[in-house]
This record gives C-alpha cells, structure tokens and sequence, in this order.
C-alpha cells in the first residue's frame, strides 16, 4: 500500500516565480486598498448628499407650512372682511377663527354698530362735507338768518 503522500507530487517554486506571485499580491492588496478608499470616499459623499438633502426637504417643509398659514391667514381676513361688511362692524372689531365664530361675534356686535331697528348707516358721525347741490343751497340761504 503506497501513502496519499507519496504519490502527491510536492510543486517547488523557483525564486523569480515566488516574486511573481509576491508582486501579483501586493498589486491586489493596493487594488483592495484603493477601492477600500473609494469605498470611504463614497459613503462620505453620500452622507454628504444625504444631509443636504434632509435639509432641503426641512426648508421645502417649513415653506409650505408658511405659505398654508399665509394662505389661511388671507382666506380669514376674507371672510372676516365679508361678515364685517354684511353685518356693518368695523373688520377690527371682529374677533375669530371660523366663519361661525365670527358670525357669532358680529350678532353681538351688530347692535353697537348699527341704528335703530337694526339698519346699517355708514356714514354714522361723519360730518357733512360741503356739497355743490344748489337746491342745497337755496335751503341753507332760505333758513339762515343772518
């Protein structure tokens, strides 16, 4: 019975093949290395892109939510502008944030702001300007007695 061993024949290498294969492995290890760079390079620049991105998506956000509150601010101003108008109070005076809210407010509001039976007159405590009405005129010459 003859050895495993024995039959296997035992490959020597000369010195000039053993550098070869030294020098192929030492290109391969700073082939790794090189692509190990690469690699951190790339995860920094994705990190990078990452973040900038992240807070690109932040500002778009906070601009929407600002041009909504703006939005919303114009639509109450609107409406409290509307009720003001149909009920006769001063926009200043009307306090809220729903259309009901501030038809409510305007209920309470209305008989402060407006004359007997409950009609609106605009012009409450203006003083007449002078007018270029002659029949105006002709009454103001009738009853002065100067």
């Amino acid at each position: 019975m003859t050895d495993q061993h024995d039959t296997e024949q035992v490959e020597t290498f000369t010195a000039e093949q053993m550098s070869e294969v030294r020098n192929e492995a030492k290109t391969w290890r700073k082939k790794l290395r090189d692509a190990e760079s690469e690699l951190t390079q790339l995860r920094e620049q994705v990190a990078t892109i990452t973040s900038e991105r992240d807070h690109a998506v932040e500002e778009r956000d906070t601009a929407i939510g600002e041009r909504d509150t703006l939005k919303a601010a114009g639509e109450l101003a609107d409406l409290t502008s509307e009720i003001a108008r149909k009920n006769g109070i001063p926009v200043e005076a009307l306090r809220g944030s729903t259309r009901e809210e501030l038809e409510a407010h305007a209920e309470v509001l209305k008989p402060v702001y407006t004359k007997a039976h409950g009609v609106f007159v605009p012009t409450i405590g203006d003083t007449p300007g002078k007018t270029n009405d002659s029949l105006a005129e002709f009454a103001a010459d009738l009853f002065n007695n100067e």
